[in-house]
């Protein structure tokens, strides 16, 4: 499947799962322009105590970093109060979607897609990020894991960056501020976050490691 379709797929896969969400609300439910909790749940049989994780908005429903064989040893997921207040940072936008994936308890995730026809690549993405890197260093509350989701979908030329995924500890990324977040230079800090990252490349279905 090209990239630019892949990343297309992903954002009308998580818009139908807010659908669904409205759907199912009761008459006069609020719900968050964040993805909503749908589906069937990933179930426990056992404590939990390894990274969090967050399950991908495309089917099949799983896990995106967990391998198949140990799924289920997860705990159920659900769309955290991290992820919807890191979602809620940003307006819904044409050119940028920013939604709340469902994750393990304490792990804020979310997957960002931004349309870059005929604009520069990652005009709006890395500013993003960026943005929410700062505000999950600054708050505690928001967990001890954040998962961030992003594709830039190019047409007519080469997609430098395939659909990736990365997982970042607390530690990590408030080293990251520490170190200090810049709007969008690649700089000594960065390149050190990101080497941090564990990185998943590629389809939701079908990721290949980068490290």
């Amino acid at each position: 499947m090209a990239l630019a379709a892949l990343a297309v797929g992903v954002a009308f896969g998580v818009a139908a799962l807010l659908r669904e969400a409205r759907e199912r609300a009761p008459s006069g439910a609020a719900v968050s322009g964040a993805a909503a909790e749908t589906g069937p749940a990933v179930l426990s049989l056992v404590p939990f105590a390894g990274p969090g994780d967050a399950v991908s908005p495309l089917p099949p429903e799983r896990y995106i970093f967990t391998p198949f064989r140990d799924q289920h040893l997860l705990p159920q997921a659900s769309l955290q109060p991290g992820s919807v207040k890191l979602a809620d940072l940003f307006p819904r936008t044409e050119r940028l979607r920013v939604m709340a994936l469902r994750s393990t308890e304490g792990t804020a995730a979310v997957v960002l897609i931004e349309q870059s026809i005929g604009r520069p690549w990652g005009e709006l993405l890395i500013p993003a990020e960026r943005k929410i890197f700062r505000s999950f260093a600054a708050d505690r509350s928001l967990g001890n894991w954040l998962i961030v989701a992003s594709d830039v979908i190019v047409l007519g030329e080469r997609d430098p960056v395939p659909f990736t995924v990365y997982r970042w500890s607390r530690d990590a990324v408030e080293a990251y501020a520490d170190c200090g977040i810049s709007d969008g230079d690649v700089d000594r800090c960065a390149r050190q976050f990101f080497r941090l990252a564990q990185t998943l490349m590629g389809g939701l279905t079908g990721f290949q490691p980068s490290r």
